[in-house]
């Protein structure tokens, strides 16, 4: 087995790397909405707003990757500033809401999901971009 041949993610620009990241984070982070937003008004019987912010962050980051225009550069690094701020806020509230015992279990397992996400989605992005610098 060939550990040093090169995968097909290695013949892609960084933007389209970082494209496919951003947009498999994306699904993840509309999925984790609409699960939390089914299981709060199944549980409580009240529509909230509060479940669908990650939907509404995930949709920026789409239409941020897919907008049409000449500025590759910054639509990245805005893409990765707002995973990185997400992230981080997803992270913080992960930490809290697993340790209290009064949160619903939906509500931890989503968070968990989303800040484990979230930090694959950054660890990979920053790894092809040190890799692509490098090279």
């Amino acid at each position: 087995m060939d550990f040093n041949a090169k995968g097909k993610f290695d013949k892609l620009p960084f933007f389209m790397i970082m494209r496919k990241i951003i947009t498999y984070y994306s699904l993840i982070l509309l999925l984790c909405s609409c699960v939390g937003f089914t299981g709060h008004y199944l549980q409580f019987g009240i529509l909230r707003i509060t479940p669908w912010i990650p939907a509404f962050i995930g949709i920026l980051l789409l239409s941020i990757q897919y907008m049409k225009n000449k500025y590759r550069t910054f639509k990245t690094y805005l893409s990765l500033l707002i995973l990185f701020a997400f992230g981080i806020l997803v992270l913080k509230m992960n930490w809290t809401f697993l340790f209290q015992d009064w949160q619903p279990l939906r509500k931890k397992i989503i968070f968990t999901v989303m800040s484990v996400s979230s930090t694959i989605a950054l660890i990979s992005i920053l790894k092809t971009q040190f890799k692509t610098h490098r090279d």
